[in-house]
């Protein structure tokens, strides 16, 4: 029984960090980087919010232990990450067909999107003289779904920790090199890169069961680092965080903000879950339960983009932008689970 506690108690504060970080997203792409202020606060925002995620699948996830657990494991994560970036790509391609089919050429649209599928990329790609489209918010997806896969082989070829630390810093050190020299097919140099967050993400279970009071002093502590070293990355002029441009600035000092960053958002979250049981808890933990559709909504909002672009106040784009996505979010849930039920019937 108290097992089953400690495993629901687990999965509310990850789901209530998933909803911080799914809001955050939507938050982020609303700020502008020419405008200071906006800058800065999307500067605080990216130095751990698209980490926390694979932080977040750190904690949560189990390696696997035998061949057969890998490839049943691989199976599910490709349903659940790149299929669902294909069904996105897919409804892209419909939504252009929908509103101006005769100005496409559609021989050379498919093969652009078929191409910028293949590298994956949150933004264009130089290929020697050639310029690849960025595929958007789905590069998310497919990055998770080779990164885990990644990190999954590591896991279960080398059993020793030791080992297991030293081949992940050498995969994140080549990935960092790698996006240097050329951004690689399905953004496997990010995906190389972020292979410790997931490890990282192991130790929260053990922070979870501490005591309410050795939390906080572990709060206090992350939340200092992640200021100072997001604070020193900027003095030193490298800015921030942006895992999808590839911008690493001082990458040991990005790395530590971020893995710092989330370590806050985490644990702040199992306080809260332990101490609040009211309904802002409830709203988080089911957005973060449900994030796959917000944020798979969130990569298609520019289909109704003059509903919540409309003003030049960055704070209504803001409100008027989650408004929208998540209302539209919760209809699909509704929709989704509806048919879920209905086939198990």
């Amino acid at each position: 029984m108290e097992d089953s506690k400690n495993i629901k108690r687990r999965k509310l504060w990850v789901d209530y960090s998933k909803g911080i970080a799914i809001l955050l997203v939507i938050i982020g792409h609303c700020l502008h980087p020419s405008i200071r202020y906006q800058n800065l606060l999307r500067g605080v925002i990216f130095s751990f919010h698209m980490p926390l995620f694979f932080v977040l699948s750190g904690a949560t996830y189990s390696v696997s232990k035998t061949k057969e657990e890998y490839f049943r494991k691989l199976g599910k994560s490709f349903k659940n990450t790149f299929l669902i970036a294909l069904f996105l790509l897919a409804v892209r391609i419909l939504y252009q067909f929908i509103i101006d089919p005769l100005s496409v050429n559609w021989p050379e649209y498919l093969s652009e999107k078929a191409i910028s599928f293949l590298f994956a990329s949150g933004f264009r790609v130089r290929v020697g003289n050639n310029e690849i489209q960025a595929l958007g918010m789905m590069w998310f997806l497919i990055c998770m779904f080779f990164s885990k896969a990644i990190y999954d082989l590591i896991c279960l070829i080398f059993k020793n920790r030791y080992c297991q630390i030293s081949v992940m810093i050498v995969a994140s050190v080549s990935g960092w090199l790698l996006s240097k020299i050329q951004w690689l097919p399905f953004s496997l140099d990010i995906a190389l890169y972020i292979i410790p967050y997931y490890y990282c993400g192991k130790f929260l279970n053990t922070i979870n069961d501490f005591s309410a009071k050795k939390k906080l002093s572990v709060l206090a502590i992350t939340t200092i680092l992640w200021g100072i070293s997001l604070l020193t990355s900027y003095l030193l002029g490298g800015g921030y965080l942006e895992l999808a441009q590839r911008r690493y600035s001082f990458m040991p000092l990005t790395f530590l903000c971020a893995v710092s960053g989330s370590y806050t958002i985490c644990i702040l979250s199992m306080i809260i879950t332990e101490k609040n049981k009211g309904l802002c808890t409830e709203i988080f933990s089911y957005f973060g339960n449900y994030s796959i559709y917000l944020f798979a909504v969130h990569t298609i909002d520019y289909f109704y983009s003059s509903l919540w672009s409309f003003s030049n106040n960055i704070w209504i784009t803001v409100f008027m932008r989650l408004l929208l996505d998540i209302s539209l979010s919760i209809v699909v849930i509704y929709i989704s689970r509806r048919e879920i039920l209905q086939i198990s019937r």
